[in-house]
């Protein structure tokens, strides 16, 4: 008996090619940016790369300079766009977001002495450093277990003191914690996990966090992956306790009783905001539907 299989039925070895990507998913990334009026660098489209599924870093790098040479998206200084965009702009948000982000690390030196403050994390266009003269700072907070809304007066309370805390009058450079959350309830509703979100969400700017609570708040929205697959967590490195540690029922008692007297007082006046005993979400101007419908999503 043959040991091996005659030579016209010989095992040949064939190259492993990859699939073309389709320009599509390149275009529609670009484009969703464009919304805000942002062009791209490499890193960002490779990062915020929206499809259902990873892409191969060639065919990558293929697609991306084959729509330069036709013409299909434009090139300039390592910036990437679909329509012509005004750089001058661009870099006057970008200084303007970096200008309150640093406003936003001196205020988040007061509010981490919260002892139930466990993240402070910018977001929106700050975050992406897309921010104008207008602007506010919108930070989202995650706090302990049943210390949401007592968090949320403390919180109110020094912004007020040190005059930034947001007014819908005169909102710029103010700090709008329009977001709070708590270490129990960290992974997003599932109504809302679209593609808006996810970018919020990955593009979270963290100020200051303990016991790895911006690592751990990735990991449990690990569903952005099904939007954004290139989008790389972090590895998590060790944050040191901070604060004092104040647990008990009496707390409990008076962490209820605000939490009644708070939505007693937005009964009347609430209208687009989601709140319960572990989330709130502030959002007056929701601008993810708006966003969606023209990206062509919803």
């Amino acid at each position: 008996m043959r040991k091996n299989p005659p030579k016209k039925f010989k095992k040949t070895k064939h190259k492993v090619t990859q699939k073309a990507l389709s320009p599509h998913a390149l275009l529609d990334t670009l484009r969703y940016r464009q919304i805000f009026d942002c062009p791209m660098s490499y890193h960002q489209i490779w990062n915020y790369f929206i499809s259902s599924k990873p892409v191969d870093m060639q065919n990558f790098k293929d697609t991306l300079d084959n729509l330069i040479k036709n013409k299909k998206i434009l090139y300039k200084d390592g910036w990437y766009s679909i329509d012509k965009v005004d750089y001058e702009k661009v870099e006057i948000k970008r200084k303007h977001a970096e200008k309150l982000i640093a406003q936003a690390k001196d205020i988040v030196k007061y509010l981490r002495q919260i002892p139930w403050i466990e993240m402070v994390a910018v977001t929106g266009s700050v975050a992406a450093f897309n921010a104008n003269e207008q602007s506010d700072i919108d930070i989202l907070v995650v706090t302990k277990p049943k210390r949401l809304w007592l968090t949320r007066v403390f919180l109110a309370s020094i912004l007020k003191i040190l005059g930034v805390y947001w007014n819908d009058k005169k909102p710029a450079e103010t700090i709008c914690p329009n977001i709070l959350i708590t270490t129990n309830n960290l992974t997003w509703d599932s109504n809302k996990q679209n593609l808006y979100t996810a970018n919020e969400i990955s593009l979270l700017y963290p100020i200051f966090f303990r016991h790895n609570c911006y690592f751990d708040f990735l990991k449990q929205n690990d569903w952005v992956g099904r939007h954004l697959p290139n989008f790389h967590i972090p590895d998590s490195k060790a944050q040191a306790a901070g604060g004092l540690q104040i647990v008990g029922k009496v707390i409990d008692i008076i962490e209820l009783t605000t939490m009644k007297l708070q939505m007693l007082y937005m009964k009347n006046k609430k209208t687009t905001e989601v709140v319960s005993k572990n989330f709130a979400h502030f959002n007056t101007h929701d601008a993810s539907i708006h966003i969606l419908q023209k990206f062509g999503r919803n």
